[in-house]
């Protein structure tokens, strides 16, 4: 039987060898920078003080590019067929599926990690403040909450990639659901309670509405992504075959 190991280093090696996932990846990293060197240089201008918009919004917009890598995980293979290999390869399905969440939550972590380098070294020089200005408590928990929902956006990809198995039907969803459901919302319902739509209780969305702290918009952030995941695992674990 093959180890936990070695499917999870099967995980990585595809991702590895695949480039079209290293150019989206190096493509987002190095759109945060500029969105949040722009952003700082602007807000440094009104009022140089820290501000939150210009590392919250950036590393939410991080967090959908490991939402649309982890769905890619998923239905590429399927599509491929290098989803029938591995199940011949690896019978237990569960197992695949815990090493794709495990590849997406370790490279979400590292390349988050590395955008809120960049974050941060934008927005203290753009803003024109003192090091110890973005080195503040509250500062410190946009940065921090900022990478979890990037980590958490990374396994969501994965749950709604495995549950949908389509790349179109999944991206559609995605981007259906918190560019246009979510903003129709938020305009029809009373801020507290629009504050508590999945994708508004994190980044710059849950700073804007402002009815949310930093934790606690990524603990309910989180609660959606286990239902999510819940759901996708009972779904894919009923179905006779792991390729349409």
């Amino acid at each position: 039987m093959t180890s936990m190991t070695r499917v999870i280093e099967a995980e990585f090696l595809k991702v590895r060898t695949v480039r079209n996932y290293q150019i989206s990846v190096a493509v987002g990293v190095a759109a945060v920078a500029v969105m949040a060197a722009g952003m700082a240089v602007s807000a440094g201008r009104d009022a140089p003080v820290w501000t939150a918009q210009p590392v919250a919004l950036p590393l939410e917009y991080f967090a959908y590019v490991m939402m649309i890598l982890g769905i890619l995980m998923v239905t590429t293979d399927a599509s491929s067929g290098a989803a029938a290999v591995m199940a011949t390869l690896v019978p237990d399905r569960w197992r695949v599926d815990v090493s794709k969440y495990v590849v997406i939550a370790l490279l979400s972590a590292l390349t988050g990690t590395l955008s809120a380098v960049f974050v941060f070294v934008a927005d203290w020089i753009g803003l024109g403040i003192g090091f110890d200005a973005i080195t503040t408590s509250k500062a410190l928990q946009i940065y921090l909450t900022g990478v979890g929902a990037i980590v958490l956006g990374g396994v969501l990809g994965v749950a709604l990639g495995t549950l949908l198995r389509s790349t179109s039907a999944a991206l559609s969803l995605l981007l259906l659901w918190s560019f246009l459901v979510e903003t129709v919302l938020v305009f029809s319902l009373p801020e507290e309670y629009a504050a508590y739509l999945p994708f508004k209780t994190i980044g710059g969305s849950r700073d804007l509405l402002g009815e949310l702290g930093p934790w606690e918009g990524l603990l309910i952030f989180a609660g959606y992504i286990l239902v999510l995941t819940t759901i996708s695992t009972i779904v894919q674990r009923r179905r006779d075959s792991v390729v349409p």
